[in-house]
Order: C-alpha cells, then sequence, then structure tokens
C-alpha cells in the first residue's frame, strides 16, 4: 500500500489504496488519484511492480463469463458481486 503508481507514459496516476480482486478473481489494485477519486487496475493492467507500480490501462481485462451487470459510467459488462468496474475502476 502506498506505492506511486504510474502509466506507461511517466505520468504519476496516484497511490496503491488497496490490495482487490477483479471479476474474474484475479489480483488487482484500487489506487487513490490526485483529486481524491479512485481507480481499478485489474492484474492484466499491472505492467510492473517494483519501488513504482506501473500500469497499462490500454491493457482491458476479459469480459466476464456468466451473470452480468453493465456499469453506469462506461456501460462495459461485470460480474455481479463487483464493487468496482473492471474497466473504468468506477463504483458501481
Amino acid at each position: 500500500m502506498g506505492k506511486t503508481t504510474i502509466d506507461m507514459s511517466g505520468k504519476n496516476v496516484g497511490q496503491v489504496l488497496d490490495i482487490a480482486y477483479d471479476g474474474a478473481g484475479r489480483l488487482a489494485i484500487i489506487v487513490r488519484r490526485g483529486d481524491g477519486s479512485e481507480k481499478f487496475f485489474s492484474i492484466e493492467e499491472i505492467v510492473a511492480i517494483g519501488d513504482f507500480v506501473i500500469v497499462n490501462p490500454e491493457r482491458s481485462p476479459a469480459p466476464p463469463q456468466g451473470d452480468s451487470k453493465n456499469c453506469p459510467h462506461c456501460g462495459k459488462p461485470n460480474k455481479m458481486q463487483n464493487k468496482y468496474c473492471v474497466y473504468c475502476g468506477k463504483p458501481i
């Protein structure tokens, strides 16, 4: 927790707030952005973890299998039990 998270262009995304799981049960992280909002990154979007966490949000997770609900923000499908969208990271 607390590691600085940057994207592939070197831009500061925020600080790791917590560890989570995506809709498929894979590891993910929740990052608090500078504006106080939270962004969800699945393991598929995490490129490297070291002194910094490097993420590539263009690596999108696979769509969920079975029952799903659409995110009210981006419209992408998510598993019913998800609290955060696996695509845009916003709360569902």
